[in-house]
């Protein structure tokens, strides 16, 4: 609970930047901390912020009502547009919206892991979203990974369905095995590792072709991610849209490797994959964010998503004896120089095909 002069300074110092930040289109991207410093890319389209960390945002913490305006705000100039399908698609599971009609083949794939029918809800609003995506031809893969293909009759029939259950029986999800085996049939230039409960703007992979083409492997475009209330999550699973008294319990900043991450697929190849040994999940990004970092990386963030609620998910730390704990392995595997690891991986997947 805040104290009353917790609420007054908050007030003074960061009501003044949120009331600058809203003040008109795109400006959004410029409310942060008061204590960040944030740089601009040349366009002055994106910002990068100095705090190294994932950290929400005071102001929206305090006075919750504040993370709706905002929310609203970024979603005037960059919004989220939910179709069942994407407006035309070819046979071989091409989606194009506004595209030029070129060859039958994708630039963009979406690459989500999915496990058991729990999220299934959120899933097929993150599908959605991804259906509203313009400008580009671009594919989805949905790596189902259980024992049985629980979800797939449940999937639209524009997305790709992978049934990828392990070798092992009931091993815990693991989202690192389950990017690599999207990354294996991918067709398109670019690879998106996307989460299966944030919902995208429709000019995410529009956006990341452009930087893309001006020459850069991994592609971290999320300014803020807004976390909705459970209420609120399901009045958007149900109706396809933001509700208008929209809850945020959150709205975070700095998530680089988290969530959703763009990078090329040759580059995703040559820094070794994610490292499946984290079984479970968590860690995982940050370890794979680290090798990114030895390619060309565009950090300027100019996009808003939404995470939806959902409650605590089991398998986030290892169990039942398989593997380390997944902040024990982080911090051991982070210890090890990058280019050790991505050399170690590519030796490993290279062992594994022989």
């Amino acid at each position: 609970m805040a104290t009353f002069r917790q609420y007054l300074g908050t007030l003074l110092y960061d009501w003044p930047r949120f009331l600058a930040a809203t003040a008109g289109p795109g400006r959004w991207i410029r409310m942060r901390n008061r204590n960040d410093k944030l740089s601009f890319c040349p366009d002055q389209s994106g910002v990068r912020c100095d705090w190294i960390h994932t950290r929400p945002l005071h102001l929206c913490t305090v006075f919750p009502l504040t993370a709706r305006w905002l929310l609203r705000r970024a979603l005037q100039s960059r919004p989220v547009q939910m179709k069942d399908r994407p407006e035309s698609v070819s046979g071989s599971l091409v989606c194009r919206n506004g595209a030029p009609v070129g060859d039958d083949s994708p630039v963009v794939s979406f690459l989500i892991g999915h496990r058991g029918p729990g999220r299934l809800p959120l899933l097929l609003a993150t599908l959605r979203s991804i259906a509203g995506q313009e400008e580009l031809p671009f594919e989805c893969i949905v790596v189902e990974q259980d024992e049985n293909p629980v979800v797939r009759d449940d999937l639209p029939g524009w997305v790709r369905h992978l049934h990828s259950p392990g070798s092992e029986r009931n091993l815990l999800y693991n989202r690192s095995r389950a990017y690599n085996e999207g990354a294996r049939i991918a067709r398109g230039d670019l690879l998106v590792l996307h989460d299966n409960d944030m919902p995208s703007p429709s000019d995410y992979g529009a956006e990341a072709l452009r930087v893309h083409r001006l020459g850069y492997d991994v592609c971290q475009l999320k300014r803020c991610i807004f976390y909705l209330d459970a209420f609120s999550t399901e009045q958007f699973c149900r109706r396809a849209e933001i509700p208008r008294d929209v809850g945020c319990q959150n709205v975070l900043e700095n998530a680089t490797g988290g969530g959703s991450l763009v990078i090329s697929a040759r580059a995703y190849q040559e820094i070794g994959g994610m490292d499946e040994q984290f079984v479970g999940w968590g860690g995982e990004d940050e370890e794979f964010w680290d090798r990114c970092l030895t390619r060309k990386v565009w950090e300027f963030g100019c996009l808003p998503f939404i995470h939806l609620w959902h409650e605590a998910q089991p398998g986030k730390r290892a169990a039942n004896g398989q593997g380390a704990h997944t902040a024990e392995l982080t911090k051991l595997r982070r210890a090890i120089p990058p280019a050790q690891r991505i050399a170690e991986l590519i030796a490993r997947r290279e062992g594994a095909s022989q």
